[in-house]
């Protein structure tokens, strides 16, 4: 039985859904309720999954397929297939935008004066690459400013879990200055407290409440254990 550990609405008319890792068909070390093809877990299962999930939001799925870039496709409703990329947009009511984690930060992003959803997965790769820009700039490419955005971030692994080499922690300090975080022999990033800050810091609303991944057995964790499955942030529009 699936049960979202997470709901919420944000903006006029979107409305999210969070996942853990229980109440699918997968076996370890993808027990249960995984929904990606693409880390080794048996095809039925994650079509089981996936199906699950549709039934129990009531609305079609459009899986995110990452690629740690900041590459955007608008979703009309019609697609079979999305392209690779981290950021989608839609204006359609009634279909579930999907994104895929396992510590990386899935973002939810609407407005408040109209209808408008964007999803987005967020690692240190698309951070260094200015995704946090992107995703406004994208915004109001749609006639949404920073301020008129409501912003959900979803569970990722902590500042004090998430140790990276130094160039790495450089890379995403260039464009995310508040995710770094230090301690005597840790070098460490906190992706969604660099995100919260610089969209707050631009006028946007920002909720980020979630659970670190890798603390929590609740949920997949690539840095926990490398062979996993992810779970699902899933937004829509009403």
């Amino acid at each position: 039985m699936i049960n979202w550990v997470k709901t919420g609405k944000l903006g006029q008319a979107a409305t999210f859904q969070v996942t853990d890792r229980f109440g699918g068909f997968s076996s370890a070390p993808f027990d249960s309720l995984n929904i990606a093809h693409w880390v080794g877990d048996d095809e039925i299962a994650v079509s089981k999954n996936l199906a699950a999930i549709s039934a129990r939001s009531g609305s079609v799925l459009y899986v995110m397929n990452p690629e740690h870039g900041v590459a955007v496709q608008e979703v009309f409703g019609d697609e079979v297939n999305l392209r690779p990329g981290d950021i989608l947009v839609t204006l359609q009511p009634n279909i579930s935008l999907l994104i895929p984690s396992a510590d990386c930060v899935s973002v939810v992003a609407s407005a408040r004066n109209k209808k408008f959803l964007l999803a987005a997965h967020v690692g240190w790769r698309g951070a260094a690459a200015g995704i946090g820009a992107k995703i406004l700039s994208t915004s109001e490419l749609y006639g949404v400013s920073p301020t008129d955005l409501e912003i959900f971030l979803g569970p990722a692994i902590c500042g004090s879990c998430y140790q990276v080499q130094l160039d790495v922690q450089l890379q995403v300090a260039d464009q995310l200055p508040k995710a770094v975080t230090n301690r005597e022999d840790f070098i460490g990033l906190d992706l969604r407290l660099g995100l919260q800050h610089y969209f707050t810091s631009l006028g946007a609303v920002v909720e980020n409440d979630q659970p670190c991944t890798y603390e929590s057995a609740n949920f997949f964790s690539f840095r926990r254990a490398n062979k996993t499955g992810r779970q699902a942030v899933l937004a829509r529009l009403s």
